[in-house]
């Protein structure tokens, strides 16, 4: 079992994943089929989204959907929100400056060790790994008992 389990009162793991983060990205993204226990708020009017892929293909916007989590890599007992459009897409990527906007420094480099997200305010760090040519934060997914979101955003 992960470090999360009994760790932080009042919430539940509902399961492990690795969330990609994007400097290019325009928006935090998700697929339809991932995470499904945080729900879809679906596109209020005039609210849809236009997202295209890498090559210029359009696709759907289906809502947004809060998910929490903890970082394995970071203070085990420090929940985190993050929302994410739902499309098209194949897995979530996590958009830098969404990160940015809420008072956090993204910094990638040639070691794990120089790679991480840190809050401006806390000085607290949660660390992020290379895989591929891409960096990941590596997270214990977890909702309040009795089935409600975390609200905060990370």
């Amino acid at each position: 079992p992960s470090v999360f389990v009994g760790q932080v009162a009042g919430y539940k793991r509902t399961g492990t994943g690795e969330i990609t983060i994007d400097s290019a990205a325009e928006e935090s993204v998700c697929p339809e089929d991932w995470e499904k226990q945080f729900g879809t708020r679906p596109v209020g009017p005039g609210g849809e989204m236009k997202f295209r892929t890498a090559s210029g293909g359009k696709m759907r916007h289906y809502g947004s959907r809060l998910a929490s989590f903890t970082a394995k890599d970071g203070q085990e007992d420090r929940m985190m929100g993050l929302e994410f459009q739902v499309s098209d897409v194949r897995k979530p990527l996590a958009a830098v400056w969404r990160i940015a906007e809420k008072g956090n420094i993204v910094q990638f480099g040639p070691t794990d060790a120089d790679c991480f997200i840190q809050n401006i305010r806390s000085k607290e760090k949660v660390g992020l790994r290379r895989k591929g040519g891409s960096y990941v934060m590596a997270v214990d997914f977890a909702e309040k008992d009795g089935g409600e979101v975390f609200q905060r955003r990370a």
